[in-house]
């Protein structure tokens, strides 16, 4: 569990892992081609077997993938108000 949805890609960042690893898992254009294709498909997760729970800091390159592939949210404040 993390704050941090890790989509960005790597030019959408600082490129270390830790802030991409969720959008090489769902092959999100702009990823390593490398690092997108280690699991045994590509991509190794689609967006409905995704949801982001209690996550609190989404950069806007990551909000706007999370919108584009209709990924699940329940934020940090949700979580805490219900």
């Amino acid at each position: 569990m993390d704050f941090d949805a890790d989509l960005n890609t790597p030019d959408t960042s600082d490129g270390a892992l830790d802030w991409t690893g969720v959008a090489h898992l769902l092959n999100i254009p702009g990823c390593e081609p490398s690092l997108a294709g280690l699991g045994p498909t590509r991509p190794m997760l689609v967006p409905q077997q995704l949801l982001y729970f209690g996550v609190e800091n989404i950069t806007p390159p990551e909000a706007a993938a999370i919108r584009d592939h209709a990924i699940k949210v329940i934020s940090r404040e949700e979580a805490l108000s219900d």
